[in-house]
């Protein structure tokens, strides 16, 4: 009777222990770099950004979610138009979003136009006036393999992998 208690318990245990994997598909070098994200933060007198962006890549759309709060209470941006500019070498690739998706969160896509070293800018709208937040050392790559490993590179440096 007490191997079966025994053998009961165990195999609960072993059962509560078991965990499934979700395997990606691994890319042309053989690693597998699921979806990286560069993350940003800025702040100004008026308003705290966060933003999560994928690795910036000529020819190729990125998503960029921005969370925007109001300083000091740190509370979601409720209204306002928002314009998201990538400017690299003079080239300057624009969205406006009139809304938010939800309190505080824009969603911007974006398509790079030229490599290199740039910044992004967004234009921030609302019924107590015109704000802007800035952006720096934004890299722009030719090749996506090339961001992704510098996006990774800046997620392990940074401890958030």
């Amino acid at each position: 009777m007490k191997k079966i208690y025994l053998f009961v318990l165990l195999a609960i245990f072993f059962a509560s222990c078991e965990h499934t994997h979700e395997h990606e598909t691994p890319s042309d070098d053989g690693h597998n770099h699921g979806d990286v994200k560069i993350q940003y933060t800025v702040y100004s007198n008026e308003f705290e950004l966060f933003a999560e962006a994928d690795p910036f890549v000529v020819g190729e759309e990125a998503n960029v979610l921005s969370h925007f709060s109001h300083l000091p209470e740190f509370t979601a941006l409720e209204t306002g138009s928002m314009t998201i500019r990538l400017i690299v070498n003079g080239k300057e690739t624009k969205q406006t979003l009139e809304k938010a998706s939800r309190k505080g969160i824009y969603s911007f896509y974006i398509e790079p136009e030229t490599e290199g070293k740039g910044l992004l800018k967004f234009d921030i709208k609302t019924e107590k006036g015109e704000f802007q937040l800035i952006v720096k050392n934004i890299v722009v790559f030719n090749d996506g393999h090339d961001a992704i490993h510098y996006a990774e590179d800046i997620a392990l440096a940074e401890n958030r992998f």
